[in-house]
């Protein structure tokens, strides 16, 4: 019988989440990974958030090692400034020179939504995504060292704990009654992907805790089948 749910992961047709909204705090360069693209996360001082390739147009420094003054972010290795639409500023080597509009950062569209940080390397139109009004709070991302399709089929296709597909990488459990969790799947790599599991919890403190311990501990053991998996 044809397992279901095969579907090519492809960062230039689709948005995808790259990290959770809460680990992007004020003052960080965030490291992360796109269907390859390595990217530098990073909010200005409004809150607004900014996703490039990490990669400073002067040197090839990572844009991580930097840090970040107002609402601009400066390279490590020679200074160079950049606004938050990628242009550079300033040369500190040069003071007196305007830098040339070639001298900018490679940006990617970003978005925030569902708790989750999304990106696109293509030209794609936005869409908010419609999960419902459930109270969810945020477990972890998993690390799985298997490509996002064979990630994605072996989750449709679980007997004992039963997903089903929500769309741009985003799958749901527990629709037969069980604790209801959302995964949100990452394509790091052709061969590495990361897996956001949301959980749906009650308001008190003390059940809100034992729930993410459940919801984290399940799904650490099917991160292990996943991975021990023959495809």
């Amino acid at each position: 019988m044809e397992k279901l749910g095969f579907e090519r992961f492809d960062a230039t047709a689709h948005w995808y989440p790259v990290a959770a909204s809460n680990e992007i705090q004020a003052g960080l360069i965030v490291q992360a990974f796109l269907d390859g693209q390595e990217l530098a996360l990073w909010r200005s001082s409004d809150g607004e958030l900014h996703a490039w390739e990490n990669r400073c147009p002067h040197r090839g420094t990572r844009f991580t090692l930097g840090r970040i003054v107002g609402d601009t972010l400066i390279c490590a290795y020679h200074g160079w400034k950049f606004a938050p639409q990628g242009q550079c500023l300033t040369i500190p080597a040069n003071p007196t020179l305007t830098p040339p509009k070639s001298a900018c950062a490679k940006t990617f569209s970003v978005r925030e939504d569902q708790g989750m940080v999304w990106v696109t390397l293509g030209d794609v139109p936005w869409s908010p995504l419609d999960l419902g009004g459930a109270a969810r709070s945020f477990c972890r991302g998993f690390v799985l060292y298997r490509a996002p399709e064979e990630v994605r089929v072996f989750l449709l296709n679980q007997v004992d704990q039963k997903y089903e597909d929500r769309g741009r990488a985003v799958l749901a459990s527990g629709t037969d009654g069980a604790e209801s969790t959302l995964l949100f799947l990452q394509p790091m790599a052709s061969d590495r992907t990361v897996a956001y599991l949301w959980a749906d919890t009650p308001p008190s403190a003390d059940s809100r805790m034992q729930t993410l311990k459940r919801a984290t501990s399940a799904f650490k053991t099917l991160r292990n089948q996943i991975e021990l998996v023959a495809q």
